[in-house]
């Protein structure tokens, strides 16, 4: 049986970054003899071939890139939420969301460095996939019940869900490299598998059911103020399917014997990235004031985070 913990090699500062990423792409494919996987050699299907170097080469490049100037739009997020904006439910977690963001990005870059990082990895990107659902959800509600949202709708509730998003990731990742560390026999792969099956079909599920819930509610509204959703529910539906689920995707494989190339690991890391870069420009570009974002960035910021809840009670009382 194939020993994943026996396989780790002692790393030096002269260990190039191409051969460290091997051990990492390992890592992040908990398939081996015996695991419940396929009875197949880690080696052959995760360590990439000389073929790939120059593909793997560019796609890291472009990660790393990706990671280095998405903080820089997460940070004005983070700046303006926190000491801006008064504090409401639905930005609560965008802030949040602003800092798993810039969390997941910064692990990204740094998974290179040591290996703890790959499970800080996984931490931060399923409290990013769990607050865009939450956000998702929150405007449903918003939508669905505005006299109560607005009125009745206890102020902690958005800050408990925070705390929980966080503590629960935290704890299904602890216990994961508690397991990878101890070495207890196919537990780590079996955490991870669990975890990303919830990443698609129980955030997935909530994700697609509450956007189309809000599409339908909006479809019969012709409120100027409420045409902007037309853009954002299916960008936000978009951009969660096509570039934040497929990591998840690719550890779900796990359960269909089947192990797909690095590279489409390394691809998978790139879409995240790049959802994670683009989430706070999205704000900007919704609030339709992108070509004057300099001067007017707190206007865009209003009118991307106004309250659903405001405009169908709005809708109502007309």
């Amino acid at each position: 049986m194939f020993d994943h913990v026996a396989f780790w090699p002692k790393f030096t500062k002269d260990t190039s970054i191409l051969t460290f990423k091997r051990h990492v792409y390992l890592a992040l494919y908990p398939l081996w003899e015996g695991q419940g996987g396929c009875h197949c050699s880690p080696l052959c299907l995760l360590i990439p071939t000389t073929k790939t170097m120059k593909s793997i080469y560019l796609l890291d490049g472009l990660v790393v890139i990706i990671c280095i100037v998405g903080p820089v739009g997460n940070g004005i997020v983070i700046r303006l939420l926190g000491f801006h904006f008064k504090r409401k439910p639905f930005t609560t977690y965008v802030l949040n969301l602003a800092v798993a963001d810039s969390g997941f990005l910064l692990i990204t870059v740094t998974t290179q460095l040591k290996m703890s990082m790959v499970f800080l990895f996984l931490f931060a990107y399923t409290a990013d996939l769990c607050l865009l659902t939450a956000i998702n959800v929150e405007r449903c509600l918003s939508v669905c019940f505005p006299i109560w949202y607005r009125c009745d709708r206890p102020r902690f509730i958005s800050i408990l869900a925070s705390f929980m998003i966080w503590f629960m990731s935290m704890l299904f990742y602890g216990i994961t490299m508690i397991f990878f560390y101890d070495g207890i026999p196919g537990s780590s792969a079996i955490m991870i598998r669990i975890i990303s099956t919830g990443n698609i079909f129980f955030l997935g599920f909530l994700m697609v059911i509450s956007t189309l819930i809000r599409f339908t509610r909006i479809s019969f509204n012709t409120q100027d103020q409420q045409r902007i959703l037309w853009v954002t529910l299916p960008l936000t539906i978009i951009l969660f399917l096509c570039f934040a689920i497929p990591v998840s995707i690719f550890y779900f494989m796990d359960y269909f014997c089947y192990s797909p190339p690095p590279m489409f690991m390394l691809i998978g890391f790139l879409l995240i990235s790049f959802n994670s870069t683009v989430n706070p420009l999205i704000y900007y570009v919704i609030g339709g004031q992108w070509k004057r974002w300099k001067r007017r960035k707190v206007k865009a910021f209003q009118n991307a985070l106004r309250d659903e809840g405001k405009l169908e009670i709005l809708r109502r009382s007309s």
